[in-house]
């Protein structure tokens, strides 16, 4: 019986490049921007939003590609009150969109991670957090 692939793995196998990273992380934000629970709060908290995207795929890319490119913790800043589990739901729901939109049959490499990021986060909020399932 074969071993499982990493994600990295597999994500090499899908051919999935920097560039298509780049490209679900901008359509994200331009999704989001126009989304009722995410726009608000991201229009108060990106000061920067080409750093931002910049700070986003370096992330996606260490998470789905195995690179070594981000070091920071992605915790805390959202831990400052503002954040509910609504948001988090909401935030997997316009993630899944935009992964599908760029990486069609190869959005489940970043969904993945993403529900488990969500459930992280939701847990991380306190005993009343829903779970995503």
């Amino acid at each position: 019986m074969q071993a499982p692939q990493s994600l990295a793995e597999a994500a090499q196998a899908a051919r999935v490049t920097e560039a298509q990273i780049e490209a679900l992380v901008r359509d994200f934000y331009r999704r989001a921007e126009s989304e009722p629970v995410l726009g608000p709060i991201f229009a108060v908290a990106i000061h920067d939003f080409e750093t931002h995207v910049t700070h986003m795929t370096d992330f996606w890319s260490r998470i789905v590609l195995g690179t070594d490119r981000y070091h920071r913790c992605v915790v805390t800043p959202h831990m400052g009150g503002h954040f509910t589990p609504e948001h988090f739901d909401r935030w997997l729901a316009v993630f899944e969109q935009s992964a599908l939109a760029v990486l069609g049959e190869h959005a489940e490499l970043f969904a993945d991670p993403a529900r488990q990021m969500t459930a992280a986060f939701q847990r991380a909020l306190g005993p009343g957090a829903q779970q995503v399932g």
